[in-house]
Protein backbone atom coordinates (compact mmCIF):
# COMPACT_ATOMS: atom_id res chain seq x y z
CA UNK A 1 0.00 0.00 0.00
CA UNK A 2 1.12 3.39 -1.28
CA UNK A 3 0.43 7.08 0.34
CA UNK A 4 -2.46 7.30 -2.63
CA UNK A 5 -3.49 3.71 -2.34
CA UNK A 6 -3.11 -0.14 -3.48
CA UNK A 7 -0.16 -0.57 -5.93
CA UNK A 8 -2.08 -2.26 -8.55
CA UNK A 9 -4.62 0.62 -8.44
CA UNK A 10 -5.17 2.37 -11.48
CA UNK A 11 -4.80 6.27 -11.35
CA UNK A 12 -7.94 8.22 -11.66
CA UNK A 13 -9.33 8.91 -15.32
CA UNK A 14 -9.51 12.45 -16.03
CA UNK A 15 -13.37 13.54 -16.54
CA UNK A 16 -13.83 14.59 -20.14
CA UNK A 17 -15.51 17.82 -21.07
CA UNK A 18 -18.35 18.07 -20.09
CA UNK A 19 -18.52 14.85 -18.13
CA UNK A 20 -20.05 16.34 -14.93
CA UNK A 21 -23.45 16.97 -16.74
CA UNK A 22 -23.28 13.13 -18.66
CA UNK A 23 -22.43 12.32 -14.53
CA UNK A 24 -25.68 13.73 -13.04
CA UNK A 25 -27.74 12.37 -15.93
CA UNK A 26 -26.57 9.14 -15.17
CA UNK A 27 -28.04 9.86 -11.40
CA UNK A 28 -31.01 10.90 -12.30
CA UNK A 29 -31.59 8.17 -14.76
CA UNK A 30 -30.82 5.67 -11.77
CA UNK A 31 -32.99 7.59 -9.29
CA UNK A 32 -36.20 7.61 -11.33
CA UNK A 33 -35.35 3.93 -12.83
CA UNK A 34 -36.11 5.12 -16.26
CA UNK A 35 -33.94 3.61 -19.10
CA UNK A 36 -31.28 6.56 -21.47
CA UNK A 37 -33.86 6.34 -24.34
CA UNK A 38 -37.24 7.33 -22.00
CA UNK A 39 -34.45 10.50 -20.61
CA UNK A 40 -34.10 11.15 -23.94
CA UNK A 41 -37.21 11.15 -24.98
CA UNK A 42 -38.05 13.54 -21.78
CA UNK A 43 -35.58 15.88 -23.13
CA UNK A 44 -36.71 15.62 -26.79
CA UNK A 45 -33.65 14.58 -28.43
CA UNK A 46 -33.07 11.01 -30.08
CA UNK A 47 -31.57 8.41 -28.06
CA UNK A 48 -28.64 7.53 -30.60
CA UNK A 49 -27.72 11.83 -30.49
CA UNK A 50 -28.38 11.13 -26.29
CA UNK A 51 -26.15 8.38 -26.23
CA UNK A 52 -23.71 9.97 -28.07
CA UNK A 53 -23.44 12.79 -25.41
CA UNK A 54 -23.50 10.72 -22.62
CA UNK A 55 -20.52 8.41 -24.09
CA UNK A 56 -18.75 11.67 -24.88
CA UNK A 57 -18.18 11.20 -28.54
CA UNK A 58 -20.62 14.59 -28.84
CA UNK A 59 -20.01 17.24 -26.56
CA UNK A 60 -22.82 18.90 -24.76
CA UNK A 61 -22.27 22.30 -25.94
CA UNK A 62 -23.59 20.75 -29.23
CA UNK A 63 -27.10 21.12 -27.96
CA UNK A 64 -29.40 24.21 -28.52
CA UNK A 65 -30.47 26.59 -25.65
CA UNK A 66 -34.12 25.31 -25.83
CA UNK A 67 -32.69 21.80 -25.14
CA UNK A 68 -30.24 22.40 -22.61
CA UNK A 69 -33.02 24.20 -20.59
CA UNK A 70 -34.92 20.69 -21.34
CA UNK A 71 -32.18 19.24 -19.70
CA UNK A 72 -32.33 21.18 -16.56
CA UNK A 73 -36.15 20.61 -16.03
CA UNK A 74 -34.77 16.98 -16.49
CA UNK A 75 -32.64 17.33 -13.51
CA UNK A 76 -34.93 19.49 -11.99
CA UNK A 77 -32.06 22.01 -11.55
CA UNK A 78 -31.27 25.87 -12.82
CA UNK A 79 -29.85 25.77 -16.40
CA UNK A 80 -27.06 27.90 -15.32
CA UNK A 81 -25.81 24.85 -13.15
CA UNK A 82 -26.73 22.49 -16.43
CA UNK A 83 -24.59 25.26 -18.41
CA UNK A 84 -21.35 25.10 -15.43
CA UNK A 85 -21.71 21.11 -16.09
CA UNK A 86 -21.21 20.82 -19.76
CA UNK A 87 -18.53 23.24 -19.63
CA UNK A 88 -20.18 26.12 -21.13
CA UNK A 89 -19.81 28.41 -18.55
CA UNK A 90 -16.57 29.15 -16.35
CA UNK A 91 -16.64 30.68 -12.58
CA UNK A 92 -14.63 33.45 -13.44
CA UNK A 93 -17.53 34.41 -16.24
CA UNK A 94 -19.30 35.68 -13.33
CA UNK A 95 -16.75 38.89 -12.84
CA UNK A 96 -15.49 41.29 -14.82
CA UNK A 97 -12.44 40.42 -16.44
CA UNK A 98 -10.45 43.52 -15.69
CA UNK A 99 -10.50 43.46 -12.33
CA UNK A 100 -9.87 39.83 -11.55
CA UNK A 101 -6.10 39.36 -12.41
CA UNK A 102 -5.25 42.33 -9.94
CA UNK A 103 -7.62 41.20 -7.57
CA UNK A 104 -6.36 37.89 -7.37
CA UNK A 105 -2.67 39.23 -6.72
CA UNK A 106 -4.11 41.54 -4.03
CA UNK A 107 -5.65 37.75 -2.47
CA UNK A 108 -2.39 36.24 -3.15
CA UNK A 109 -0.75 39.46 -0.65
CA UNK A 110 -3.71 38.76 2.07
CA UNK A 111 -3.80 35.04 2.49
CA UNK A 112 0.13 35.26 3.02
CA UNK A 113 -0.45 38.10 5.43
CA UNK A 114 -2.46 35.46 7.34
CA UNK A 115 -0.26 33.49 10.45
CA UNK A 116 -2.58 30.81 9.87
CA UNK A 117 -2.17 29.97 6.40
CA UNK A 118 0.99 32.25 5.28
CA UNK A 119 2.85 28.06 5.65
CA UNK A 120 0.44 27.05 3.55
CA UNK A 121 0.37 29.63 0.34
CA UNK A 122 2.26 28.58 -2.85
CA UNK A 123 5.11 30.50 -3.78
CA UNK A 124 4.33 33.56 -6.42
CA UNK A 125 5.75 31.16 -9.15
CA UNK A 126 3.14 28.67 -8.29
CA UNK A 127 0.22 30.84 -8.37
CA UNK A 128 1.31 32.57 -11.49
CA UNK A 129 0.58 28.82 -13.13
CA UNK A 130 -2.47 27.96 -10.78
CA UNK A 131 -5.33 28.03 -13.15
CA UNK A 132 -8.06 31.12 -12.32
CA UNK A 133 -10.32 28.83 -11.18
CA UNK A 134 -8.44 27.11 -8.76
CA UNK A 135 -7.52 30.85 -7.67
CA UNK A 136 -10.84 32.05 -7.21
CA UNK A 137 -11.77 29.11 -4.79
CA UNK A 138 -9.07 29.95 -2.55
CA UNK A 139 -9.95 33.10 -1.96
CA UNK A 140 -13.45 32.00 -2.20
CA UNK A 141 -13.20 29.42 0.22
CA UNK A 142 -10.65 32.53 2.56
CA UNK A 143 -13.26 34.76 2.42
CA UNK A 144 -16.08 32.49 3.88
CA UNK A 145 -13.61 31.10 6.73
CA UNK A 146 -12.51 34.47 7.53
CA UNK A 147 -15.43 36.41 7.01
CA UNK A 148 -13.25 39.32 5.01
CA UNK A 149 -13.62 39.82 1.60
CA UNK A 150 -10.44 39.71 0.15
CA UNK A 151 -11.32 40.34 -3.23
CA UNK A 152 -13.85 42.76 -2.93
CA UNK A 153 -15.81 39.83 -4.80
CA UNK A 154 -19.52 42.26 -4.13
CA UNK A 155 -17.64 45.15 -6.05
CA UNK A 156 -16.15 42.37 -9.20
CA UNK A 157 -19.73 40.73 -9.41
CA UNK A 158 -21.09 41.29 -12.74
CA UNK A 159 -24.40 43.19 -12.33
CA UNK A 160 -27.31 41.38 -13.84
CA UNK A 161 -29.03 44.05 -16.53
CA UNK A 162 -32.63 44.94 -17.07
CA UNK A 163 -33.64 44.44 -21.35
Amino acid sequence: MTATGPLNEDPPKAVPRGGALSLALTKRIKDLQITQKEAATRIGISPSYFGSLMSFERWWGTLTRERLIAVANFLDVPTINVLMMAELVESSDYFKQSNVAEEMEKALARLKGDARYATMMPLHSSWDVTPPDVKLLCALLYNDLSGRDIMQLQAMLLKPTMG
